[in-house]
């Protein structure tokens, strides 16, 4: 019986042990040190089956593909897949915001007439960063249809990019524009927003090629709660609780959908983390190990109270 009783603990002890070193090892954060460079572009991706797979975000975790809905100012993850396209839903076709899209694999952004395509870098620490961009038109405005692209570099609500004060930068030709880079102050969590939209409301052939990167000068312990203003979506799944936030060119607003969508807002602020992002599944995988740990230690305590009662 002593043995017996020995070898259930033991196991018990092991199992915790080992528990103890996944869930540290699934928690653990990005590392950032001064020259750490973080991207998530389509030349450095590569496998074409891991980018469909990604759900609209980088294996770190860091980058992901957003809108930016400007007249309701809320940003929505692009996490439905329909061929090579990154959208909002399951059927892009709308011009108000479902046209807002990411395509081959990552390089391609199209923005919606109104709704600006995003691509979002959270900061996994404190510091000084430099923003780069290369970015081009799809194909030459001046031979193509529609009207110039807009750009313009975000760090959460503050505008960082054109630097002279206008609201965007205009996107043209067809010719690599390598952007001058941008260094800002930031703190852990706050948001690098990437934004492509149209001018004047025409999205015809708007698509451009972009490229982003975020470099480290300095770094620093510095953490701000920052509220998560994005509409979360059900991945791939085709049902979307905001299916009827379709917006027509007259900027007509739904005040019923507005007021969810300010309540939703509201709820999240609420319960939002200040974590730095992890890799995906963080949360499951650690309530997983621990339910099995939990289930483990109880089992074996059923038996040691078993095999206690017989001895006696």
């Amino acid at each position: 019986m002593k043995k017996i009783l020995t070898v259930s603990l033991a196991l018990c002890l092991l199992v915790a042990l080992v528990a103890s070193f996944a869930i540290n090892a699934t928690a653990e954060e990005v590392e950032v040190s001064v020259g750490s460079r973080f991207e998530w572009n389509s030349q450095v991706e590569g496998d074409q089956t891991a980018w469909r797979a990604s759900k609209g975000k980088s294996p770190d975790g860091l980058w992901k593909y957003q809108y930016y809905a400007f007249n309701k100012d809320v940003y929505g993850d692009l996490c439905y897949l329909t061929s090579n396209n990154f959208c909002w839903n399951m059927t892009p076709g709308d011009k108000g915001v479902g046209y807002a899209r990411v395509r081959e694999y990552g390089s391609n952004f199209h923005p919606a007439e109104l709704a600006d395509v995003v691509k979002t870098f959270t900061c996994p620490s404190g510091g000084t960063v430099s923003i780069e961009t290369t970015i081009r038109r799809a194909f030459d405005w001046v031979t193509g249809t529609g009207t110039p692209s807009s750009f313009a570099i975000y760090v959460e609500d503050q505008l960082v990019y054109p630097t002279d004060g206008s609201e965007y930068a205009t996107i043209t030709s067809s010719t690599d524009l390598t952007i001058d880079p941008v260094e800002v102050e930031v703190a852990k969590n706050q948001r690098i927003y990437f934004r492509v939209g149209c001018v004047d409301g025409d999205q015809g052939g708007d698509a451009v090629y972009m490229s982003n990167y975020v470099t480290y000068k300095s770094v620093n312990d510095t953490e701000e709660e920052v509220t998560d203003n994005t509409l979360s979506q059900n991945n791939n799944t085709g049902s979307n609780p905001y299916d009827n936030l379709t917006m027509s060119t007259d900027n007509v607003v739904n005040e019923e959908i507005a007021d969810k969508v300010q309540s939703e807002k509201e709820e999240e602020a609420k319960t939002s983390s200040t974590k730095a992002p992890v890799k995906d599944d963080e949360g499951s995988s650690v309530g997983l190990i621990i339910g099995i740990v939990a289930a483990v230690v109880v089992v074996a305590a059923v038996v040691v109270v078993v095999i206690v009662k017989k001895k006696k």
